[in-house]
């Protein structure tokens, strides 16, 4: 890894998955321009879904404040007749067409959808070369962790059905992802 990382300057809930490459939760204002100014990170995406509204729009605004590029590619991994492969394509591009720069990734909570075009971004590098690699970077990198469910910003814990329902939600959209690499 570069010795230009600082780590220092990393918000709550974000973290390194590779040199370039950060992936975390989303950020406010004060996140952003922490990224920014001590991460030099000039690219912003947003992979949530469109039901995340407005979010993404006030995120948009909030990077335009600070002359942070943003770019919003919904991701819905609960739909399964989601065009993920036509999403991924759009996420890969924008990824690699920025690759001298340092890039911000997220979903809502930094863990699923965002885990998933990181390790697509690994893959398509040649870092991952086998789906027992690509299962260890999203074990490595909290995909599998499910603390609660927000609604109206309070946090509900979840039963053991909804955890259960939503962990085999999790494993289905890996399958898919696996399906689009590996062919299983």
């Amino acid at each position: 890894m570069n010795t230009t990382i600082s780590f220092n300057g990393l918000p709550p809930k974000t973290r390194y998955v590779s040199e370039k490459l950060i992936v975390g939760a989303r950020q406010g204002l004060f996140g952003l321009k922490k990224l920014q100014k001590e991460e030099g990170v000039n690219l912003v995406i947003d992979f949530s879904s469109r039901k995340n509204f407005p979010f993404p729009l006030i995120e948009t605004v909030l990077c335009k404040l600070i002359n942070l590029k943003h770019k919003l590619i919904p991701i819905d991994l609960v739909n399964s007749d989601f065009p993920i492969k036509k999403a991924l394509d759009k996420a890969t591009k924008a990824i690699f067409e920025n690759e001298n720069n340092k890039i911000f990734v997220h979903c809502r909570s930094g863990k699923h959808r965002s885990v998933l075009i990181a390790a697509a971004c690994e893959v398509l590098k040649g870092k991952i070369h086998n789906s027992q690699e690509f299962e260890e970077f999203l074990k490595n990198n909290r995909y599998y962790e499910i603390k609660h469910k927000r609604k109206f910003f309070i946090p509900f814990k979840l039963t053991p059905e909804e955890a259960a329902c939503k962990i085999e939600k999790l494993k289905l959209q890996k399958e898919r992802f696996l399906a689009i690499f590996f062919g299983k």
